[in-house]
């Protein structure tokens, strides 16, 4: 068709030239700007390890500045901003080569569940499995103190130095709650020994020969008075290692003290004042009661009678003794003073 005349439309054409040489000018200059990065951090570009994503990536989260990061794994601090990002979101799988990745069927591990977290975590539970065993050695098996944090510190002592050779004495001492001073304080006198083995030993059969019953200042004078081997020692020693050895005397029951009193002889009445000592007249309402002094040297009982209406003193009597005479008279002495008609309440 030599007659055919080719038709162009300028415009499209223009519009495809600048597209094509815009995309070519924006790969030649990041094509640049690589390069530069690259020279300027020493590194080549090139595949990187999943080893080497992790490390640098733990480091990122770790707080290291992220171009001293990427100086040492020969990469860029963009490289390691995003694998960061990648761990800390998906773990160590966000880190692999995506296209030959597996897609997971389940929700990707944290960063804080791999291999080292859990052997972290079993480290620990081996070390307080390993606490509670010597704990259980240390003390009785009786003893209800099967808890770390109510041992004395000595007992706490003894149990690191059982497993320290296992755990080291940082991880030991964090785990019973001891600090470093206090436990080599406390080995400092274990290695010491008892200074008071022989007094014990005197305490224990002293107490034995006092059938159980000698306290500690008994036992204490005991031990000073003893003309073979006079032991010269504060009550308070005694005392500490008679509690210590759980050495309790037993006391005998002392016989009551002789009291006259016996008790209720017949019953007693009823409470009709009930704290209500307001009378509205005159011989309705008496209150008597016994009081000691003392006069001239001698010990006086006085027994009076008093009337609540203006509290006048109906009838009296002092008497050596607080016998029933008394009563009676003060009792005889207060009804001759009334008239006919007249029946007080008296309380006592």
């Amino acid at each position: 068709m030599p007659n055919q005349i080719l038709q162009v439309d300028e415009n499209m054409l223009e519009t495809k030239l600048d597209r094509l040489v815009s995309e070519k000018v924006e790969q030649l200059l990041n094509a640049m700007l690589d390069a530069e990065a690259d020279e300027i951090t020493g590194a080549c570009r090139r595949s990187y390890t999943l080893e080497c994503k992790t490390n640098a990536a733990r480091r990122a989260l770790e707080g290291e500045p992220l171009a001293r990061v990427a100086r040492d794994a020969g990469c860029t601090p963009t490289s390691v901003y995003q694998w960061m990002r990648r761990y800390r979101s998906e773990g160590i799988l966000g880190l692999m080569d995506r296209r030959n990745a597996p897609m997971p069927a389940e929700p990707m591990p944290a960063a804080g569940d791999d291999v080292e977290e859990l052997r972290r975590q079993v480290e620990v539970l081996r070390l307080e499995n390993a606490v509670m065993r010597e704990t259980i050695d240390v003390l009785k098996a009786d003893d209800p103190r099967l808890d770390p944090s109510m041992l004395t510190n000595r007992e706490r002592t003894r149990v690191v130095d059982a497993i320290r050779g296992e755990f080291g004495l940082a991880a030991c001492l964090k785990a019973v709650g001891l600090k470093r001073s206090t436990y080599y304080y406390e080995r400092g006198a274990i290695a010491a020994g008892d200074r008071y083995a022989v007094l014990r030993a005197r305490v224990a059969g002293l107490f034995e020969q006092g059938g159980r019953a000698w306290g500690y200042r008994t036992i204490h004078r005991m031990l000073r008075l003893d003309e073979s081997d006079p032991i010269v020692v504060s009550e308070k020693v005694v005392r500490r290692i008679m509690r210590e050895g759980a050495m309790r005397p037993v006391y005998l029951k002392r016989p009551k003290r002789w009291s006259s009193y016996a008790g209720e002889i017949g019953e007693a009445p009823a409470n009709l004042v009930e704290r209500d000592f307001h009378a509205d007249a005159p011989n309705m309402l008496w209150v008597t009661d016994v009081t000691q002094f003392t006069m001239d040297g001698y010990k006086c009982w006085l027994s009076p009678v008093v009337d609540c209406f203006d509290g006048m003193v109906v009838s009296w009597t002092l008497s050596r003794s607080p016998n029933a005479d008394m009563a009676n008279r003060m009792l005889l002495d207060a009804v001759a003073t009334l008239r006919d008609g007249e029946h007080p309440i008296i309380h006592s």
